[in-house]
């Protein structure tokens, strides 16, 4: 059952949902964060990353199956205004400008994937699925038992993120989140802020 749930509008026709579930005492909780991308009334894209046992990420797009099929990549674009975007930049960007995900069930990791990239003061989310799906909705779903601290520690951020919002009902801007918006993420003294705010990677 949906223990809570809370819709965060963080951008012209783009919404986050942020949801708690909680099945029984043995299970562990799902968190979920969906963004949906909306055009006149309608959801054209959305992203998906949730945590329970494992850590999950999908995409789907507002597509004919056709068009589906011949998709091979979607990409979502986070800036400093989406409550995402720190504890991304903060967890999986730490120190490097790309962090790949890879599906635990594909043999071939190149073939199916999802990256995140740090261009200037924009991150990129890119799906990669060069594959040919007998489930075309599931074609850009990633799932990984992956014991890679960072993403823990990228999904707990996120929790306490949102945790907050839900909390307070708004959301208050970091004074590094005021930096990167007013001079960009590679202006000197932001880097040197980071560089100072951040600890040293556990």
């Amino acid at each position: 059952m949906v223990k809570s749930e809370k819709y965060i509008k963080v951008g012209s026709g783009r919404m986050i949902e942020y949801s708690v579930h909680e099945y029984d005492e043995y299970a562990p909780k799902t968190y979920l964060f969906e963004e949906y991308f909306i055009e006149n009334d309608e959801i054209k894209k959305s992203c998906r990353m949730s945590k329970n046992g494992k850590y999950s990420f999908s995409a789907w797009i507002n597509a004919k199956i056709e068009e589906k099929e011949k998709t091979s990549s979607v990409s979502y674009e986070f800036d400093v205004n989406n409550p995402l975007y720190i504890p991304i930049l903060h967890n999986l960007l730490y120190e490097q400008d790309s962090y790949t995900i890879y599906d635990e069930s594909t043999e071939n990791f190149d073939e199916k994937y999802a990256v995140f990239t740090r261009i200037e003061d924009k991150i990129i989310l890119t799906f990669v699925n060069t594959i040919e799906n007998k489930d075309i909705d599931k074609k850009f779903n990633i799932s990984t038992h992956d014991s890679d601290p960072k993403l823990k520690c990228f999904f707990e951020a996120a929790i306490r993120e949102f945790s907050l919002i839900q909390e307070l009902d708004k959301r208050q801007i970091s004074i590094e989140e005021y930096m990167i918006d007013s001079k960009g993420i590679e202006d000197e003294d932001v880097k040197q802020y980071i560089k100072s705010y951040i600890p040293r990677y556990k």
